[in-house]
């Protein structure tokens, strides 16, 4: 059924295309006829026997080629097919040569007939030469199907005496099978050759003509590359610009140097995030120093020579040296106004580089509802400030050295329902006092003042008030009412200190990683062997 649907198929093509080739004949013909009556006769055995015979040959090797084709698909594509389908091309290929030079030789013999034309018809010579060049050409083409058609004819009769053998239904419903395709086929076979006349009868015979001739482009005319970068330029910077000032207007966090400074005291320390300002790899929760487990944000006990532990030296700086005297500065208060700002891990660190020049200093928790000095250096947390004050324990018992050298702590002590009440003891100033003829520098931790108040007595005690700021945190509003309150109760505030500062989500000179690190570990290189 495959082999009779693949001949069929073929056979329909070679009637439609003989078709076509005849009524291109008789057109040629006619027009030859209008030229010089009598001229197409000369040319009507142009084909000779010989040609036959080749083209019958030819016939039969390609139909033979389909059948082996049919029979196995795969050496149509086959790059080293069998010996015998090589030589079954070869043969064709050697008969299509034979033909092409019989047909060129015909076509010089033909040519002849327009020599004897006489002077006065010479113009048209050209045009005659043009068709008998095609007549030539179509009725070898002619021949050639003529002789395919005649050996697939036989060849189907060949396959169809194999039905001879079947069942009726079985031959009947391969009958119905092998119409259905051919018809198919032989639909879409009309119908391209169909178009093909109708356009080559329009451009054979006048109808055509060339309007433009057509041309490959250097570029391609789509998409457009200059116009969509522009374009595209154009929207990302429009973007770019509108979430930037969406994003500051909604944006109420201190995420700017300059927000600080707009608010007309100094920026007295910047803080960077502390595990990108050193190298060491720290543990998150402890890390145990002679027997003492203090906290990692210890930094500059644990990595003295870092741009985290400088940060907090050029803050002691500024502190000490913002003032026209040191006995203007030895009691510092740190305050903010929220809680989880840095306050605890800003004073204990300020208290270590303080003390680098053997000045003796005591840090004081008075976060008591929620103390975390005596966590900072690994101490315990009572006795401390609110047993002194009840009167349970001595200042001297309550005091306590940790392992930095002239760094003392007075831890908050025992839980207390009334932090403020402590605070505002008449003790407490009488502590403070103490404390200030026994140390150089006394530093004071509090609660948040932007949520409670309990060191209000306080700030009037101290000489220096330091407001910390987190980075990308602190809220601007909440910052501005408690510099409000504090300047109420007028408090001498002397400055600002932002921490957890990440110079590359900020701005400035700051934002700088040359600031940080690179710089700062370039000029202490020689030192790394020592450390």
């Amino acid at each position: 059924i495959g082999r009779l649907s693949e001949l069929e198929s073929e056979r329909q093509g070679v009637k439609t295309d003989l078709v076509a080739v005849n009524e291109a004949i008789k057109e040629y013909e006619n027009r030859l006829n209008n030229l010089k009556p009598g001229l197409s006769e000369k040319y009507s055995n142009a084909s000779g026997p010989l040609l036959d015979r080749y083209q019958y040959q030819l016939a039969e090797l390609q139909t033979k080629k389909t059948l082996m084709i049919s029979k196995n698909p795969k050496l149509k594509d086959s790059e080293n097919p069998p010996p015998s389908f090589r030589k079954l091309n070869e043969q064709i290929e050697y008969l299509k040569g034979e033909i092409n030079k019989i047909t060129e030789e015909l076509t010089s013999e033909d040519g002849s007939f327009t020599g004897m034309l006489s002077g006065s018809e010479e113009s048209t010579s050209q045009s005659i030469n043009q068709i008998q060049q095609k007549l030539i050409d179509l009725k070898t083409q002619k021949s050639q199907l003529q002789a395919q058609a005649e050996v697939l004819d036989q060849r189907l009769k060949k396959e169809n005496q194999f039905f001879e053998t079947l069942p009726n239904n079985m031959i009947e419903l391969a009958k119905l099978k092998r119409d259905r395709e051919i018809n198919e086929q032989m639909y879409q076979t009309v119908s391209e050759q169909y178009n093909q006349m109708v356009l080559w009868q329009k451009t054979q015979f006048g109808e055509g003509r060339i309007v433009d001739e057509g041309f490959v482009p250097e570029e391609p005319i789509r998409p457009n590359t200059k116009l969509y970068l522009l374009i595209s330029m154009i929207l990302g910077g429009v973007i770019s610009v509108g979430y930037l000032t969406f994003r500051n207007a909604v944006n109420t966090d201190v995420d700017r140097i300059e927000v600080l400074k707009d608010r007309g005291y100094p920026v007295l320390a910047v803080i960077p995030k502390l595990e990108k300002a050193t190298k060491k790899k720290l543990p998150k929760d402890k890390v145990e120093v002679l027997s003492h487990d203090i906290s990692p944000k210890l930094i500059s006990v644990l990595d003295p020579i870092s741009p985290g532990s400088e940060a907090f030296r050029r803050m002691n700086y500024n502190v000490v040296y913002s003032n026209p005297s040191e006995d203007d500065c030895k009691t510092i208060l740190i305050t903010s106004s929220s809680n989880s700002e840095g306050k605890t891990t800003l004073v204990s660190n300020l208290g270590v580089v303080l003390a680098e020049s053997k000045k003796r200093v005591i840090i004081i928790d008075t976060d008591l509802g929620r103390p975390n000095l005596h966590n900072m250096f690994g101490i315990r947390r009572s006795p401390g400030l609110v047993d002194v004050i009840r009167g349970d324990k001595e200042l001297a018992d309550a005091i306590q050295s940790p392992l930095v050298a002239d760094v003392d702590i007075l831890p908050s002590g025992s839980q207390t329902s009334n932090p403020a009440a402590i605070n505002q003891h008449p003790k407490f100033e009488h502590l403070l006092q103490e404390l200030k003829r026994n140390y150089d520098f006394v530093l004071v931790d509090t609660a948040p003042y932007g949520i409670v108040t309990d060191a209000a007595p306080i700030m009037k005690m101290v000489d220096n008030i330091v407001v910390v700021t987190r980075f990308n945190q602190t809220d601007e509003l909440e910052l501005d009412h408690t510099l409000e309150d504090l300047e109420k109760i007028r408090a001498n505030i002397i400055g600002f200190a932002i921490t957890d500062f990440d110079p590359n989500k900020g701005s400035g000179y700051y934002n700088s990683s040359t600031y940080y690190r690179s710089a700062y570990e370039d000029y202490y290189s020689h030192t790394k062997d020592m450390m």
